[in-house]
């Protein structure tokens, strides 16, 4: 959900509008349009309470038993910018944001950390920032509370093993450090274009291009990331007549994988990963209306080839990075906003192939989600609300990709680092609630 905030932030910046608050007031240069540089500080926290239910709630350091207390999606936005009165009235800022994660260990709680230029030819960004593949629309967008189905309930429960449980491409980006361009707005249209050289740098780190930090918790994505990414995006916005207005958008990204193990048992497929979606909504009054509905297909984007399970006698390979499809509506009264969502996703595991004491090959199957979810907000004053979530989730998956999982997870201290993989999780169904309170600002 933090992603869906720092991305808006960035998306509003683009536009030309801003919900931040003055530090101080712009000197304006007499005769000139132009304004000195000045602060403006945007940001929100929210605390969460999640009850839930669920089967398999014993892995991973028993994810999904007991209350969980979290504050959550907590960013602090500082947006240093000035204006010339040249260069077709070149706007230039300094955009940094802080996660307030206090349970981040080892890492840095700088999120965004980026130089942005804009005029009436563009936006220019370049630095730390997400890339343009996380500004899709779609049902995700439409959810309230911490996002539903693609929300917050997963901190606290198991996720079965291999199950796609997010709306974003695989293979993205992130905040990685990058050089973006956004188009200027023309009839409803405008393009974006992101270029992130390795998926692991950011600030001020060495180049490295050889050693991996992927954090990735499935044996199947072979801790891969990217070199020479390149994303990008054609969106549609449109005000209509009689109050309806639409938002639409086709994004992807392709770029060149390379494996934190790179011997020729752990070999991954490119990034190749592409999505559609949108929403439409109208309103009459304070009543709005507004449905969604999003298809991502991840194609083999940055999954293992071929990756040794135990000694070399095992191999794990045709695994695939998933479909997922949502959709979802929502209605707004005034202060009231509801909201139901419902996400599914297939990805196929692959199989494993012994080679002792006779070649056989098991087939993994397939992991499956589907996740229904209602949330709800209520604004009790100007940046201050409260909000309720309901989601019913069945995840599928199968016991011999559990034992696979297991299997590599097992191998500590190679290169693949498979100690920090998560532990194979059954097939299970259950619910969260959570309710909480936000302040934004």
């Amino acid at each position: 959900m933090k992603k869906l905030l720092v991305t808006s932030a960035a998306l509003l910046a683009i536009a030309g509008g801003s919900s931040a608050v003055m530090a101080n007031t712009p000197n304006v240069s007499a005769g000139t349009a132009a304004w000195r540089p000045s602060l403006k500080i945007a940001g929100q926290a929210s605390f969460s309470s999640h009850f839930h239910n669920s089967k398999e709630k014993h892995q991973n350091s028993g994810r999904g038993r007991g209350t969980h207390f979290a504050l959550e999606d907590s960013t602090l936005i500082f947006d240093v910018g000035g204006k010339a009165d040249s260069f077709s009235g070149l706007e230039y800022s300094w955009i940094l944001s802080i996660d307030g994660d206090k349970s981040k260990a080892g890492e840095s709680n700088i999120q965004n950390n980026y130089l942005k230029l804009k005029n009436d030819y563009g936006t220019f960004m370049a630095g730390n920032h997400n890339g343009v593949e996380d500004a899709k629309h779609g049902a995700h967008s439409i959810m309230g509370a911490t996002g539903g189905f693609d929300g917050n309930y997963k901190n606290a429960i198991n996720i079965s093993t291999g199950v796609i449980a997010t709306t974003d491409h695989a293979g993205r980006t992130k905040r990685a450090t990058k050089v973006s361009y956004w188009t200027p707005r023309f009839w409803g249209f405008q393009a974006g274009v992101s270029y992130t050289p390795d998926t692991k740098h950011h600030g001020e780190g060495k180049l490295n291009s050889s050693v991996n930090s992927s954090t990735a918790k499935y044996a199947g994505e072979g801790r891969a990331f990217g070199q020479n990414t390149w994303a990008g995006i054609i969106d549609f916005s449109r005000a209509l007549p009689y109050g309806f207005a639409v938002n639409l958008s086709l994004s992807g990204l392709i770029g060149k994988s390379k494996s934190g193990n790179p011997g020729a048992n752990n070999i991954v497929n490119d990034a190749k990963s592409w999505a559609v979606g949108g929403d439409v909504s109208y309103t009459y009054g304070d009543h709005v209306f507004k449905v969604g509905a999003e298809y991502v297909d991840n194609l083999k984007t940055r999954q293992v080839k071929s990756l040794a399970v135990t000694g070399g006698n095992q191999y794990f390979t045709g695994n695939k990075a998933g479909k997922i499809w949502a959709v979802a509506a929502s209605y707004k009264l005034g202060s009231h906003k509801v909201a139901y969502g419902y996400f599914n996703s297939t990805r196929d595991l692959g199989k494993v192939t012994n080679l002792v004491p006779a070649n056989t090959v098991t087939n993994l199957g397939r992991a499956k989600a589907d996740v229904h979810s209602v949330t709800y907000d209520k604004d009790m004053a100007p940046g201050w609300s409260l909000y309720g979530e309901f989601n019913r989730f069945r995840f599928r998956t199968s016991q011999d990709a559990v034992n696979a999982q297991n299997a590599i997870k097992a191998r500590a201290g190679d290169a693949l680092n498979s100690s920090q993989l998560d532990e194979g999780v059954k097939g299970q169904h259950g619910h969260s609630v959570i309710v909480g309170t936000k302040i934004k600002f």
